[in-house]
């Protein structure tokens, strides 16, 4: 069996050099474009610009909690919020009757734009004051921020953007 063996001439390697080379510049380059517009950003990505929840004042057997949580955009780039979780505290569990379910609703925020998503629960506050109510105020300490291609964040209210 005869082998066929190929020279290619060392104009054509050497301009095939040049095309492999400028390929490999120009992806390191998009590479270190994109990861250069979280540089000199706080490590979070979107904040909570505000925050806000309603429960009755009056002991209930069966009461229902309203929250409303707006998120703001700093940065340069566009995200999509796909999941809104609240996270309760200590008082807020106490008191929970069902499982707090995550708000799955699509939004897109772009740059210096904002988001809000409002949702409810249902709490026992049977057999508690008016001022034992008052004083559990705030029952959500942060939200589980699920984001872009399932990356989470968590969000505490303690970063609430004044």
């Amino acid at each position: 069996m005869r082998q066929t063996h190929i020279t290619i001439p060392i104009k054509q390697k050497s301009i095939g050099f040049l095309f492999l080379t400028l390929g490999i510049i120009i992806f390191i380059i998009k590479f270190m474009s994109d990861s250069a517009d979280t540089v000199g950003e706080s490590p979070t990505l979107f904040y909570i610009g505000g925050n806000g929840e309603v429960i009755s004042q009056f002991p209930v057997k069966d009461g229902e909690v309203s929250y409303s949580v707006t998120f703001d955009n700093p940065t340069k780039r566009t995200f999509k919020i796909v999941s809104v979780e609240p996270i309760l505290t200590r008082r807020g569990h106490d008191v929970l009757i069902n499982e707090v379910m995550p708000l799955d609703e699509i939004k897109i925020v772009k740059p210096g734009e904002q988001v809000q998503f409002n949702g409810k629960f249902n709490v026992n506050t049977n057999g508690l004051s008016e001022e034992e109510i008052r004083n559990m105020i705030p029952l959500i300490e942060a939200y589980k921020v699920v984001f872009n291609r399932q990356e989470e964040i968590i969000l505490p209210l303690s970063m609430l953007k004044k």
